[in-house]
Parts: C-alpha cells; sequence; structure tokens
C-alpha cells in the first residue's frame, strides 16, 4: 500500500509563522516594536559592515544638526511694541510722512526716507494691540494729531496730545508687522486717509483709503 505523507503538528505551524513574522535581516530575532531596518540600510550594513553602520549614524546627526541650525534661523519676532520706529503705507505705495517745514502730515514718496519715520509710543509700554491709543512721533519731534479733519504733526508734549487708536478692522490681537491697520482719533472719532498725497480724516470709516500698512525699520 502506498505511505501516506507524514502530517505536519497544528503547533509547529503556527511556531513557524511567528518565527517569520519576528525575523530580522540575517535570521535573528526582532523584538516587537522595534523598527526593522529600511533595505536601503539593510544593503549598506551588508556592504560594508560596521563602516556602514558608522556612514549611517552620521547621517541621522547630520539631520539633526540641520533640524537644529533651521530652529535657529527662525525669523525674530514681528510683533510691534512701544519704542519701535515704524513706517505707515498708504493704499497708493507712498509712506505719511512729516516736514520740518510744515505742520501737515502729507504721503508723497514711497521712500524709506527719515521723514517717513515714525516712533510709536504707548502708555505703559509694552506690545501694540489692536485698540491700543498710541502715539506716532515725528523725525523732528512732535506727535501726529487730528483736529477736525486735519491730520497735523502737534509740536508740543505728548501729554497734551490725545494720539490714536489704531485697529485691525474686525481683527483682534497684537498688531506685527505688515498687518492691515487703521487710525481712529479727533472729537469726531474719524479715521486717517490718503488721497494722492494728502493725509486727512474725513469719515469714520475703515475702508480702502484708511487702510495703511505698518512696517518695522
Amino acid at each position: 500500500l502506498p505511505r501516506r505523507p507524514a502530517e505536519t503538528p497544528a503547533a509547529l505551524v503556527l511556531f513557524l509563522a511567528a518565527s517569520t513574522m519576528f525575523e530580522g535581516p540575517s535570521g535573528g530575532f526582532v523584538p516587537p516594536g522595534r523598527r526593522r531596518p529600511a533595505a536601503a540600510d539593510l544593503q549598506l550594513q551588508h556592504l560594508h559592515g560596521s563602516a556602514g553602520r558608522e556612514q549611517l549614524d552620521g547621517r541621522s546627526r547630520s539631520l539633526e544638526i540641520v533640524a537644529r541650525s533651521a530652529a535657529k534661523r527662525a525669523p525674530a519676532s514681528k510683533a510691534i511694541k512701544d519704542g519701535d520706529t515704524v513706517l505707515l503705507k498708504g493704499h497708493s505705495g507712498n509712506y505719511l510722512n512729516s516736514d520740518n517745514v510744515v505742520d501737515d502730515v502729507k504721503a508723497r514718496a514711497a521712500i524709506k526716507a527719515p521723514r517717513a519715520m515714525w516712533t510709536i509710543e504707548k502708555a505703559g509700554g509694552g506690545a501694540i494691540s489692536a485698540g491700543d491709543v498710541v502715539h506716532l512721533r515725528g523725525y523732528t519731534g512732535g506727535y501726529i494729531d487730528i483736529q477736525g479733519d486735519m491730520v497735523r504733526v502737534r509740536r508740543a508734549d505728548r501729554s497734551r496730545c490725545k494720539g490714536v487708536m489704531i485697529t485691525k478692522g474686525e481683527a483682534a490681537g497684537p498688531v506685527n508687522e505688515g498687518d492691515c491697520v487703521y487710525l481712529c482719533g479727533g472729537e469726531r472719532r474719524t479715521y486717517v486717509d490718503v488721497e494722492e498725497q494728502d493725509v486727512r480724516a474725513r469719515w469714520p470709516d475703515e475702508g480702502k483709503w484708511q487702510a495703511l500698512i505698518i512696517e518695522k525699520e
């Protein structure tokens, strides 16, 4: 009679399957939870032995150094704070500027000249936030002051100037470089607006003519 093939015990089948799941690159055991080396890494280790492992370690260290360098190069805070020198650019691209001859604030050119620079001040110091009352001091002294619909530099002590409220439309929070801001003041609570080179405060609106981009020097 033909001999019947020997049957493999079920326990042996389960053992062989489990061994295959945890088999390492050279047949060794890989503990659960440990990452199985990538094919490229295995090939490098196989070809170069300990030198290959050193190269892999060096690559990991290089990646760590790159990550640390990127963190060091992260841009500094762009928050606007008391004492910063800022520029205010209107919708036409020209900067609000003061003058050492007349008191009127104008928007004559898109040049970052000293006359276009303002020192922003806040009582109590600290970061500037939407809704704060600030004082903007020109390069020759004096502060932006709204009288009726006129925007002028009032050459007086800060305590005699009411200042202007800085807003970001419906947005709240700190004012940062590059934000679109609005300046409101005067008895009628109107907003500074720019039309060609003229700077006035005619309406209680936050529109295109009133929009100013704040920049840091």
